[in-house]
């Protein structure tokens, strides 16, 4: 449909949301030219200069645009080319992950070598601290937030914990198997409705949103194409699941396999479906694929 190309510059990140591909590129040392184009045309909707760290990292949601480096985090109406706020950790801590959505932006954080792990929920449009909670997770070891859609959720010490949006209290963990060695793991988390989905290290769950509790898991390759909206009851809804073999048709209430639509070569692990009219895209690290 359409591309764009810098001779003079490289990509940092990108995102994209509200009918906007929002991108930073890197002209010297830092990341410090950013804009936005127009999804449907490529056509440019603004331009502003920035300076982002080199590991920034791009993210979003509705009408919210997160730029996440390892002290500072901004967010950014992602249509209008104006900051909403920014923020920075003191000079002895890192940002280790950060993820934008629906309850606001959550952030893992540590203070000193080996301190301890916090994890911080932050308003979307203002930025203002809903509240902090220090993890229980051993010195050093690895974390990430799998999303901050509906209830927000971390996985370290090979458990996935599933924290209330409101306060921040855990409502249920799950144990993982071990993690492959790879310090990026892909992690993907949605919501919809009263379901939060949840794909961690090769398993699909669905979680009740107020309770944390799981209402079914199945193997999964990566995270499904979530509806507008689900009725959680049997037979109102599908979710179109990644497999190894190729797309799993599964009732949204039950888990249970409604049909398959087969791929040749399977889907490789750690993607993301999205369904656009007739073509399910899946998105990888490395690449995207379409299916008609």
């Amino acid at each position: 449909a359409w591309h764009y190309t810098r001779a003079n510059a490289r990509l940092c990140d990108l995102t994209a949301v509200d009918g906007v591909v929002v991108a930073v590129f890197r002209t010297a040392s830092r990341c410090d030219e950013q804009l936005a184009l127009d999804a449907a045309t490529g056509t440019r909707v603004w331009t502003r200069n920035v300076g982002f760290r080199p590991e920034v990292r791009l993210s979003s949601t509705d009408q919210l645009s997160l730029a996440a480096s390892r002290n500072r985090l901004v967010v950014q109406d992602p249509t209008g080319n104006g900051y909403r706020w920014t923020t920075r950790v003191p000079e002895e801590c890192r940002i280790l992950d950060a993820a934008v959505g629906d309850t606001g932006v959550a952030l893992l954080q540590r203070c000193g070598d080996g301190g301890p792990l916090s994890l911080r929920l932050l308003d979307g449009f203002d930025g203002d601290e809903h509240w902090s909670r220090e993890l229980a997770a051993s010195p050093g070891a690895p974390a990430r937030l799998a999303g901050a859609d509906g209830v927000v959720t971390v996985v370290a010490d090979d458990r996935l914990a599933v924290h209330e949006a409101e306060d921040g209290d855990v409502l249920q963990t799950y144990d993982l198997p071990p993690a492959a060695g790879a310090d990026e793991e892909p992690l993907h988390a949605g919501a919809v409705e009263a379901l939060t989905l949840v794909w961690a290290r090769g398993t699909l769950r669905a979680l009740d949103t107020g309770t944390g509790e799981e209402r079914w898991s199945a193997p999964a390759a990566g995270m499904p194409a979530l509806p507008e909206a689900v009725q959680l009851v049997p037979g109102a809804a599908e979710l179109l699941v990644p497999d190894d073999d190729g797309l799993v048709r599964r009732d949204a209430a039950t888990g249970e396999v409604t049909g398959r639509v087969p791929v040749d070569g399977g889907l490789a692990e750690g993607g993301r479906a999205t369904v656009v009219g007739p073509v399910v895209v899946y998105r990888l690290p490395d690449r995207v694929t379409a299916y008609r």
